[in-house]
This record gives structure tokens, C-alpha cells and sequence, in this order.
């Protein structure tokens, strides 16, 4: 992304996400962070890859099941953070998003030139972590020192004066290359700014007239102001295939008469270019990794004959060789002895060889002594075509039967091998075949299905069929009553302090005593009584025309507080018992919690909880991999799938409690 884009993209991520809290942070791969954002009931996911891109992504992203040590420090520190602001330090390809959480207000410094990092500086400027941590000449990114802006690439854009544009001239290369080089200009933008001042991309920078200069510099202006505007046209740039081939905020003469498609945001035309690069990528990736595996499969089938090969000359020679030893067994064996015999007699070792033409003439095939090795008790003989070294102080049968071993086990490995062998042979078929399927079965990346409103509060079903709904905080209380209440629904709170509102959407229908009883479960249970460790606590009711934003006379309401008019219907000693588990829904595994009854309703595995001091993690953890094999054990998901502890670990009122038991739909 160069300059331009990240103005566009600031400019843009203010007016969508500002004053967005963080509901949680990925860390997708290494350099690849996704960061949800809540805002006024609705969801967004921030991409960051560091050193490529920062745009709002509506795809969906696969998520890893355990965080990162890094994912973990950026949580700590920034979820239910708000975002203050995104900005750019002058022209520089970064972006520093504030967020303003329990440690004060924090910078995530994002840098998009060279390889790219992520930052996390305090309020301070003291570094508290970096996704890459580097020292180098001017300055260094390791925790705990203070944070340091790079060199600056060139003159900030925004400030553009014409004698920044002088320089150029003393550079001789092409005015293109000049502009990228000391203005960190690039295409299209050089293109497009070159092409409106009437001067040759490919000039010499050294001979550029005053004019041009002047030219030039209100060429740049131009784009400069129309970056800074707010007002943006993006499009996507696609050749006559309809593939991407680049992502403009505005119209650019350059690309006159080429095919370009819309979209609303310039964080959307990104977050289009970027997949379809990204899935062109993966599919080169893939094809690059069954490359590699099919040279290795040959390899192995290679190695395989070989070793073939060896083995059955190993047996072949084997079993000729104890075959001649069998067949003059009565020569060798007089050999043998003639030589211990004849040693004993006093005879030379150089001297034995003479004696020894007698016992060749024994054996039925033609045998020669050709050499004595008294050192290793070694004769080595020709019997026909075949040298053997036989041990003169051992039987020759001896010397027969080892050989038949040999020949024994070389068969046996030879049936291994030849298996290996066809099993090599059928994995290289078989990714030889995998790119062509691979083509076939090529799945579009899936969207971001458009969330019901209310999948942006605390919400249940219950057993009854009504939606139950709840905030999550001030913002989202203060939403949900103006927003979302209808005149037929009914509000419930809790007599404990530090509760939400919590709705019951009746469409116009009377809820029975199981949901009302449902939803003061719901209600008790996201209050502070549960971190209180209550057993159980009351809730009340009332009709939404009992609610009123209007504050007494002298006094005032803060946000997410409403005065309650009016009588009230009270439910007391409602036990704080609440369940979490999973459900199914069009092959996706989904989270739901709420009180047992409603839970068990839907879910395929459960468990219940009541207040106590274990983290929510920890219970993630453990009933992440109970509903896991459960699941598996039921047929209803694939042996290697695992449910993500993420998705518990969120339904677990106040971050903690105590498991009691595991239910079972």
C-alpha cells in the first residue's frame, strides 16, 4: 500500500470504526492480525498484515485454536479498548490506531514499508511488545525501550513544496523511478501525476525544466487534495478476464477505458484485490507444495527400486553362493582341515598353498585356493566362476546356513519393499491427479454472512421459541432499549447492582412462566451477582412505556442507565445456574448459552455453570475438548475438526465460574 491508499484507508476506518471497542484479536499467521471491532450493535474485522495491508475485511478468516504468546499480549492490553483514532504520521506508510483502555490511552503502530511490524506502545511511548523485535542502526524495537519513529522516507506529501520537487533534477535516472525513490511516489499515482503534467515517465529527472517542475508539483497537488478530501470513488481496476488488477480511491486517466468495478468503501475495493491475490497466491503455493511432494514421492520410488535391486542381489548371490558351499561341502570341509593339519605340522603359512592341489581336484566343480589370510583364519577360493572367503576354523556348513539367512531375510525385505514401493507409486498417481480435482473442487472464499442485529447483544432462545436479549455494556444497553424495544416486549433487570437490560422479544405473542423464568435466570446470571459469587438473587419486569430516559429534576442518568417507572413484578430466589454449549446450524458449529432449559433445547453437548473463581479460559479450554469429542463421537463433525475454545470462553458470564456438570441433548 503505498502513501495515498493508507490516507484513504485513515480516513475511511474513522469515519466507520471510530469509537469501536475491541471485542477480541486473532493472530491469523505471522505477520497477520484480525481485530473485531463493536460499535452501536453492529461488527466489524480489521486485517492487518504487517508490511502489506490495513483495510476492514467482510470475508471470513480461519481462526487458530490456540492464540499466539504475542495475540495474548495485544488482548491483555486492548480488548474492550476503545478506538479513539486511526492516523498517519505524516505521509509515512504507517498507521497508528489509539486506543483508549484501563492502562490509558495506547498506540498500535502499524508499519507497512520493508518487511513490516506491529507495535504496542504504552502512554509512555515505552514499547510493550512488537510482533518483530529488532535492533538495528537507528533505533531499536525491543520491549521496554521507547519507541522511535524510522528515518523518514523522503519529504512528508501532504507538505509538498516545489523546491522538494527541485531535487529531482539531481538524480539521474529515469523521473519515474526519481519520484519513487525520493518522494516515495509510486504507480499508479507516479503514473497518473506524470501524465497530467504532459512529462515522459521515462525522462531523465536531471533534465526537467523549471516548468515542468511547476507542472509536476501541481499534478501532485491534485492528487494530494483529492486523497485528503474525504470524498472518494473507489474502484476495481479488472483486465478483460475480470481479474484484479489493481485498487484506486478515485477515477485516474491512466486507467481510461479499462473495465473497473465499484464498491462503496476503498476499505472494501482492498478487501477484494487482496483476496483474490491472496487466493491466486495460495492456489501458487499449493500447486508449489504438490510439486514438491510429488519429486519426493519420486524419489522415494526411486530409492525404493534401488533398494529393490540391491536386495534381490543379495539373494540371488546369496543363494548361489550357500548352494556351491552345499554341493562341495565334503572338499571345503577337507580343505579346511588339511590346512589346520598342516599348520600344526610346522609348515610355513607361505608354504601350505603348494600342499594343498590334492583336496582341488576333490571337489566336483573347479576349485582354487587363491589366497591365506592366517589373520582373520581367512582361505579365499574359486569354486567355477565364484570367489568365496571362507572362515578355515569354522565348519563350511556354518558358513552355508548363514548365507541361507541372509538369503531369508533379503526375500523378507523384499515383500516390504515392493508394498512401500506400490504405495509410493499410487501417492505419486494420486498428486499427480490432486491439481486438476484441485481446480474442480476450488471453493469461492466465503463472506461474512450479514449478522441479525441481535447477535451483537448477550441473546438466547427460549424453550419456548421467544427471543431473550441482553446488553453487553453501557453503549449496547443504551442501544438496545432505544433501538430495539417494541411496545409488546418485555424488560427485565435485576434488584442487583451492575446488571443490563434484558428483553424479551414477544412479537406480539404472551410469553408463558418457562420463558419468564428463563429470562430472569439470564438476567441474574449477567449481573454482578454472579461475580459475586451469589447463590441466587432477585429480578423483576416491567412494560416498556415503564422505562424512561428522563432523569428526576437536579439529577442525571449516565449513559446505559433508564429510570423504571411504575409498579414492578418481582421473581425471587432465582438460582444462578447458567449453561454453555454447541449446536449445529447448516454444518457450522455454533455457541449457545442461557438457562439449562433453554440450552438443552438446541444444543447437541452442554455444560453447567454456577459462580466461582476458575478463568473462563481454563473452562474453555476443558469443555472445548469434551464437546469436541462428544461431537465426533455423535458423527456430527469430521475426526480432525476441533471445536475453538474462543467460542466458550465468550458465552461465560463475567470471565469466570465453576464448572457443575456436563449435560447431554
Amino acid at each position: 500500500m503505498s502513501s495515498f491508499d493508507i490516507a484513504v484507508v485513515v480516513s475511511e476506518l474513522n469515519r466507520l470504526v471510530k469509537e469501536a471497542f475491541i471485542d477480541n484479536i486473532y493472530h491469523l499467521n505471522g505477520f497477520t492480525l484480525l481485530i473485531r471491532l463493536r460499535r452501536e450493535g453492529s461488527t466489524s474485522h480489521l486485517l492487518i498484515e504487517a508490511g502489506r495491508r490495513i483495510h476492514l475485511t467482510w470475508y471470513l478468516a480461519q481462526v487458530p485454536a490456540r492464540p499466539s504468546q504475542f495475540c495474548m499480549s495485544l488482548r491483555k492490553w486492548l480488548r474492550n479498548g476503545r478506538l479513539v483514532e486511526a492516523s498517519q504520521p505524516g505521509s509515512e506508510r504507517m498507521v497508528v490506531l489509539q486506543v483508549s483502555t484501563w492502562a490509558g490511552t495506547l498506540k498500535l503502530i502499524v508499519e507497512l514499508f520493508g518487511k513490516g511490524n506491529i507495535i504496542l506502545v504504552d502512554a509512555g511511548g515505552e514499547i510493550r511488545n512488537a510482533l518483530q523485535r529488532r535492533r538495528m542502526r537507528d533505533r531499536s524495537v525491543v520491549p521496554g525501550e521507547q519507541f522511535r519513529m524510522p528515518p523518514p522516507s523522503g519529504p512528508d506529501l501532504w507538505r509538498l513544496a516545489p523546491d522538494d520537487l527541485a531535487r529531482l533534477t539531481g538524480r539521474s535516472t529515469s523521473v519515474i523511478r526519481a519520484l519513487g525513490s525520493l518522494l516515495g511516489v509510486t504507480s499508479p499515482y507516479s503514473d497518473e501525476a506524470l501524465a497530467s503534467a504532459s512529462v515522459e515517465a521515462s525522462a531523465d529527472a536531471s533534465s526537467l525544466t523549471r516548468e515542468q517542475l511547476q507542472m509536476l508539483h501541481a499534478s501532485l497537488q491534485r492528487l494530494i487534495d483529492r486523497t485528503r478530501s474525504g470524498r472518494y470513488q473507489p474502484l476495481l481496476i479488472v483486465d478483460a478476464e475480470g481479474k484484479a488488477q489493481d485498487v484506486i480511491p478515485f477515477p485516474m486517466s491512466v486507467y481510461s477505458g479499462l473495465r473497473a468495478q465499484g464498491f462503496p468503501s476503498f476499505n472494501q475495493a482492498l478487501d477484494e484485490y487482496f483476496m483474490e491475490f491472496s487466493r491466486a497466491g495460495a492456489l501458487q503455493r499449493h500447486e508449489a507444495e504438490l510439486t514438491q511432494q510429488l519429486v519426493e514421492q519420486q524419489r522415494i520410488v526411486e530409492q525404493q527400486l534401488n533398494r529393490l535391486k540391491e536386495l534381490q542381489r543379495v539373494a540371488d548371490e546369496g543363494s548361489r553362493t550357500a548352494d556351491l558351499i552345499m554341493a562341495n561341502l565334503a572338499a571345503l570341509k577337507e580343505l579346511q582341515t588339511l590346512i589346520v593339519s598342516l599348520r600344526r605340522e610346522g609348515l610355513s603359512w607361505d608354504d601350505i598353498p603348494k600342499r594343498l592341489a590334492g583336496v582341488e581336484s576333490l571337489a566336483p566343480q573347479p576349485l582354487i585356493v587363491l589366497s591365506l589370510d592366517p589373520s582373520a583364519h581367512s582361505v579365499t577360493v574359486r569354486l567355477g566362476d565364484v570367489e568365496l572367503a571362507l572362515d578355515f576354523l569354522r565348519p563350511p556348513r556354518e558358513e552355508a546356513e548363514r548365507n541361507y539367512r541372509e538369503v531369508k531375510e533379503a526375500r523378507r525385505k523384499i515383500a516390504g519393499v515392493m508394498a512401500a514401493l506400490e504405495q509410493a507409486k499410487e501417492a505419486a498417481m494420486e498428486l499427480r491427479s490432486r491439481p486438476a480435482k484441485g481446480k474442480e473442487e476450488e471453493r469461492p472464499p466465503q463472506r461474512r454472512r450479514e449478522e441479525p442485529w441481535y447477535t451483537h447483544f448477550h441473546f438466547f432462545r427460549s424453550s419456548e421459541g421467544f427471543l431473550v436479549v441482553a446488553g453487553k455494556d453501557a453503549g449496547s444497553n443504551e442501544v438496545l432499549i432505544k433501538k430495539h424495544v417494541e411496545p409488546e416486549d418485555i424488560i427485565f433487570h435485576s434488584e442487583a447492582p451492575g446488571a443490563p437490560f434484558v428483553v424479551i422479544k414477544t412479537e406480539g405473542k404472551s410469553p408463558g412462566e418457562p420463558s419468564l423464568n428463563e429470562a430472569a435466570t439470564f438476567t441474574v446470571c449477567q449481573s454482578k451477582a454472579w461475580r459475586h459469587g451469589f447463590g441466587s438473587s432477585t429480578a423483576f419486569y416491567v412494560r416498556p412505556e415503564q422505562v424512561s430516559k428522563r432523569a428526576p429534576s437536579g439529577e442525571y442518568l449516565t449513559k446505559g442507565s433508564f429510570m423504571v417507572l411504575g409498579s414492578r413484578t418481582y421473581l425471587r430466589g432465582i438460582p444462578l445456574r447458567y449453561a454453555v454449549g454447541v449446536k449445529l446450524s447448516d454444518g457450522e458449529v455454533q455457541g449457545v448459552g442461557g438457562p439449562e432449559e433453554a440450552v438443552r433445547a438446541q444444543a447437541h453437548a452442554y455444560a453447567l455453570l454456577v459462580p466461582g473463581d476458575e478463568p473462563a479460559p481454563k473452562i474453555a479450554g476443558e469443555l472445548a475438548a469434551r464437546f469436541t469429542s462428544e461431537l465426533r463421537d455423535k458423527g456430527l463433525i469430521a475426526p480432525h475438526a476441533t471445536i475453538p475454545p474462543e467460542l466458550i470462553r465468550q458465552l461465560i458470564p463475567a470471565g469466570r465460574g465453576r464448572l457443575l456438570e456436563t449435560g447431554r441433548s
